[in-house]
């Protein structure tokens, strides 16, 4: 082999080391988002839970009677509920783009050809 064949080898191997480099990075943050994902799931559930708690529980109190306690616990779900839907949706446009710019290494791998 040649001089330049094995330099072109080598710099087609380094290419390929940085894409992989690329895509541990971008696989990082696509673990990151889904972990953002799963508390935007969890803060969904945690309104709902406690509304469920408060209709078993519903023999023992008026929600007349406790008008203030309601109104702070309907209004602290509800920011739990918004916080969880915001988690949720900024996750998934992350991941969105995470996986469109996986596609675009992939292509640029196609297009740089195999090593030999």
């Amino acid at each position: 082999m040649s001089k330049t064949a094995s330099s072109h080898r080598e710099n087609e191997i380094e290419l390929q080391e940085l894409v992989i480099e690329q895509l541990k990075l971008l696989l990082a943050g696509v673990r990151t988002s889904l972990s953002s994902l799963r508390a935007g799931i969890l803060l969904l559930t945690l309104p709902i839970s406690l509304v469920g708690l408060l209709i078993i529980t519903s023999k023992y109190h008026t929600i007349l009677k406790m008008t203030p306690l309601s109104e702070l616990i309907f209004s602290i779900s509800g920011l739990t509920l918004l916080t969880g839907i915001y988690l949720i949706v900024r996750a998934l446009a992350q991941i969105r783009r995470y996986h469109v710019q996986i596609k675009r290494l992939e292509e640029q791998m196609r297009k740089s050809g195999p090593t030999r």
